[in-house]
This record gives C-alpha cells, sequence and structure tokens, in this order.
C-alpha cells in the first residue's frame, strides 16, 4: 500500500518519494530540477527524480575490494610504441605462428624488414593493413582495431587460416655461446637440433607426441625417447639426445624422420583480447575525494596477463604457474599444494587456468590461497631459481602475483577444536555469578540456561560470522569480538531476573495479568514444582 511505501521511505530518511513511482515516468529520460547550486542541491534533486536514469548509491568498499593484481608480463614478448597503441581502440594478441627465419637464421625484430615480415602476415590473416599490426617476437603480435566492433568481428571469426603447416627441422647440435646447459660433452655426439617447433610445446609433450612409441620413428627405432632426454633452448627450439651417435645420425638423414616432422610442424594460430593499462595518476577523484585517479598507459595487457578480478579478490594471496602440461589438472595441482593449507583446498573455485580465445590451455594457471601465509609457503616449495618440481612432468615456472596497492590487513588467526566449544557453549562468562544465584535459587536451573542459550547461539548467525568476524571486514567494527553474544546473554539473563515470581513476591509482571482490585491467585506456584520436574525429565538423555 501507500502508506507502507511512504513508511519505508521515511524510515531510510529518503524525502520526496511519497508515492511509487509511474512506469510510464519511470523509464523516460526526462531533464534533472536541480534545487540549487550546492552539493546537498544536487543530492535532493536526484532523490525526488521520478525516472530510473537519476540514481544514487552509496559506496563504502572494504579495503580488500580495492585490491589489483599486477600484470606479469612475459619478458620475451615486446610492447609497441606508443604512437601504435594510441593510435588504436581495441587489441587483440596474436601467437603461435611459425617463428621468423630468413634464410635459415631467426629473425630479428630489431630489423624493421624483418617486422614487416611478420606484419604482413598477421595481415592477411586478420584481413587487415600491416599498419594495425606490430609484432612482439618472432612468432607473435599485436593488432589495433578502429573500433570495438572490428575486435569483436576478428575475435569471433578468428585468422583466416587456423593453422599454418611449417616443418620441423633437424641438424646435428653444436653448442653456441649463450645456450643453455643442456648434456654433458661427452654426450654431443648423440645430441640433435630440433628448430622451428610450434609454440606451447614441453619436453613430456615432445618426448609422447614427436615420435610416438610404436611407429615407425618410435622406440622401434631410437628407443624409448624420455622428457629428459629433451631440453628446451627457446620456445621454438630444443635439442635431443638419442642412445647412441649412430641413432643421432640417422635421425638426420631419415626421409622418414622428415616425413614425421612435415606433419608434426603444425602451428595453430592462437589470440586473445589486450587492453591497454590504467595507470594510476597518484590523485584521488570522486565525489569524496577517494577513489584513485588512472589514465590510460601505454602498455597492452593481454587477458591472461592477470588473473581475473573476481578470482583474485576472492582469496587472501595467489601464485603464478607457467609451463604447466596440458594433461595437469585442478585435483593435482590442489593436492600438490595442500600440505600449505591449514583447510582442505576448494578444487574448482581456488584454481583459474589460463586459455586462449578459443579455450585451449596455454600451459599457465593461478593458484589461490584463503590463509595469509600459505603463499609464502607455497613459494618455498621452489628452487632458488623459481623453478618447482613434483607436479607434472615438466619444471614449473612459479612466481607471486603482487598486489596493485598495499592493503593493510589483520592476521586470521586459527582457533583450536577447545576455543570453538569454548565459544559456542561458554556463556557464563559473560554473567555475572551472583545473578545466577539468584536465578538458580528461584529455580531457573542452569540445564535450562544451557539449552536455551545455546540454541540461540547455535541457530543464529548473527552470533557466528557477524559476532565473531574480524573487526576489519564486520560491519559493526565499533564492537568488539563476541560483543552481540555478549549483550544477549546479559539482557536475557536481566530479563529472567525481572520475570522471578514467588508465592510471596508475584512481582509486576504476574500481578500485571488480573485486574486492579482483583485479587492476585497463587495457585499456580503450588503445580510449579510439577511442571519443573517433568521438563528435567524431559532433557534427560535416554
Amino acid at each position: 500500500s501507500n502508506q507502507d511505501f511512504e513508511f519505508v521511505m521515511d524510515s531510510m530518511g529518503i524525502k520526496g518519494s511519497d508515492k511509487p513511482p509511474v512506469p510510464e515516468e519511470y523509464d523516460v529520460v526526462t531533464p534533472l530540477v536541480l534545487k540549487g547550486p550546492t552539493m546537498s542541491d544536487f543530492v535532493e534533486s536526484m532523490m525526488e527524480h521520478p525516472t530510473k536514469f537519476g540514481q544514487l548509491r552509496f559506496k563504502s568498499p572494504h579495503p580488500e575490494s580495492s585490491r589489483e593484481p599486477v600484470p606479469d608480463l612475459p619478458p620475451r614478448r615486446r610492447n609497441p610504441p606508443q604512437e601504435f597503441v594510441e593510435g588504436s581502440k581495441r587489441f587483440i594478441y596474436v601467437w603461435g605462428l611459425p617463428p621468423l627465419t630468413i634464410d635459415g637464421d631467426p629473425g630479428d625484430i630489431d630489423n624493421p624488414v624483418h617486422a614487416m615480415e611478420i606484419q604482413k602476415l598477421v595481415a592477411t590473416l586478420f584481413d587487415v593493413r600491416p599498419e594495425s599490426v606490430c609484432a612482439a617476437t618472432i612468432s607473435s603480435a599485436f593488432v589495433g582495431f578502429p573500433t570495438r566492433a572490428d575486435q569483436r568481428f576478428a575475435l569471433e571469426f578468428g585468422p583466416i587460416e587456423k593453422v599454418i603447416e611449417s616443418p620441423v627441422t633437424i641438424s646435428k647440435y653444436t653448442s653456441k655461446e649463450g645456450d643453455k646447459k643442456s648434456f654433458g660433452d661427452d654426450e654431443m655426439d648423440r645430441v640433435v637440433l630440433l628448430e622451428n617447433l610450434p609454440e606451447g610445446l614441453t619436453p613430456s609433450l615432445l618426448a609422447s607426441t614427436l615420435f610416438p612409441s610404436g611407429a615407425d620413428v618410435g622406440n622401434m627405432v631410437y628407443g624409448n625417447l624420455k622428457p629428459e632426454d629433451f631440453v628446451m633452448l627457446t620456445p621454438h627450439s630444443a635439442v635431443l639426445r638419442f642412445e647412441s651417435a649412430k641413432m643421432a645420425d640417422n635421425a638426420v638423414n631419415s626421409s622418414i624422420v622428415e616425413e614425421r616432422l612435415l606433419e608434426f610442424g603444425q602451428h595453430r594460430v592462437r589470440y586473445n583480447k589486450a587492453r591497454r593499462e590504467l595507470v594510476f595518476t597518484g590523485k584521488h577523484t570522486g565525489p569524496l575525494g577517494v577513489d584513485p585517479e588512472r589514465v590510460l598507459g601505454p602498455k597492452l595487457i593481454v587477458d591472461g596477463d592477470m588473473p581475473t578480478k573476481k578470482f583474485f579478490l576472492s582469496h587472501a594471496a595467489t601464485i603464478h604457474l607457467r609451463n604447466l602440461d596440458p594433461s595437469t589438472t585442478k585435483q593435482e595441482i590442489s593436492d600438490f599444494f595442500q600440505t600449505c593449507c591449514t583447510l582442505p583446498r576448494d578444487v574448482e573455485g581456488s584454481i583459474e587456468f589460463v586459455t586462449c580465445y578459443q579455450g585451449l590451455p596455454t600451459g599457465k594457471a593461478y593458484v589461490g590461497f584463503d590463509e595469509h601465509g600459505e603463499a609464502e609457503a607455497a613459494m618455498a616449495l621452489c628452487e632458488s631459481n623459481g623453478s618447482l618440481l613434483g607436479l607434472g612432468p615438466n619444471k614449473i615456472i612459479m612466481k607471486r602475483v603482487k598486489d596493485a596497492f598495499k592493503v593493510s590487513r589483520d592476521r586470521r588467526s586459527a582457533r583450536s577444536e577447545e576455543e570453538l566449544l569454548d565459544s559456542l557453549d561458554n556463556w557464563e562468562k559473560y554473567a555475572d555469578p551472583e545473578d545466577l544465584e539468584e536465578l538458580f535459587a528461584n529455580g531457573i536451573s542452569k540445564e535450562a540456561l544451557d539449552e536455551a542459550l545455546r540454541a540461540i547461539r547455535y541457530h543464529n548467525p548473527t552470533f557466528s560470522s557477524l559476532d565473531q568476524a574480524m573487526r576489519s571486514e564486520t560491519i559493526n567494527p565499533e564492537k568488539e569480538t563476541g560483543g552481540m553474544y555478549r549483550e544477549l546473554v546479559q539482557t536475557y539473563i536481566s530479563t529472567l531476573k525481572e520475570c522471578i515470581s514467588t508465592p510471596e513476591n508475584p512481582g509486576p509482571i504476574y500481578e500485571s495479568i488480573f485486574l486492579p482490585d482483583e485479587e492476585v491467585d497463587t495457585e499456580i506456584f503450588e503445580d510449579e514444582p510439577i511442571r519443573q520436574e517433568e521438563l528435567k525429565k524431559r532433557r534427560e538423555v535416554p
């Protein structure tokens, strides 16, 4: 009814809402009629504005909700120059291209001619001008679009060619200065170099897919190749150790191996959305002057460079895993990090795999931790170079996701079982012993108080998550932890004291049920011992 609506609006302190909105006025755009030049005038005008387009919201976010992750940008990926970034409105990042080679040597994107080759390839794949493409590595590039619609079209339809064929090459390996240390000097005669590999391969994937077991070029000829026989030099090149120098020579000269490498050189083009970073200017804005002021920065952030906001905010700390084997599951990751956690891990909710826009795995994942100190314990599992062993067949690279803004936090202390039970059952610590003695003397047993207060404590969430929360997270930080339950116990006992009645002194509450001139009937007190005995028997556990 209108009266109910007016009462609710008035109790909330909202003026000008003397009737429910009229649909014909609520769904249209009308000019705002200002009542005056001040902010208070503006607020009052907005409150009285009849349409849904004039709304007021009071935001008082918890400091934890202002946390933001710092993106983890790959060191090999080059950011486009500022003029390219400022020349487009939307972007995508394309990778998985065959690595650029010029006359058999790796390309160099610092060379304008080499960079132009990548630009032409990507421009053809996405039907854009070469000027809209900027090479990021020898196998990836950024594409800029003038409108969001153009970006959406490119994402939905993808490249003209989904897979580009470019055969893997094999040759005898000669160690070069700066190459990653792979095998011993006495083993170099049985080591070969694989180049032009598709992106995203790992030693375990190469061992299981390059020369499949049972095939002509598998272990029937070359023995059982294992992940430790492969060492990745770059994302597109690796060295392979055979059992003998003869096997290595045969592999280099074999036409069967050449055909297999031709089949293996399937480079799947992958892509994701990219956007400009938001840079904090050091100033604050907003009506209260507390919102960080941000401007578009020169760097491009690709989806997957940092965890999603919802995932990041729902965990106390997050770590970033790279080089995961595609077969690694959330359950395996959860089991691996369970030793670092106090409580059982949420298998589905605490792990976020990074995929490309097509939904394919990228070998990256984010792992969330609920309690302070757990992420630090997980990082302690790493070797000195930040690598991690034992989570799948690959050597994992693990990094802590940093917070963009420093947020002060209260540490959430863990309570023992005895402490939890004391919090649930020990209401007596909030009561005055003299008050309890008075209640006991008047027939109110401790068992009855236990039963009543335990039922209130167990069944009312007000006295659990709200009353026991850390003061920095509760909606009533002015009260001490457990303060609401303390207030309840003391009020409950005080009320019982006021209700005490005896035949000699019935008390005002009992007397109020009789008329002023009526004699107070105390016969009920004669039956009270019998009633109390029956209640006592009901409480007995059979």
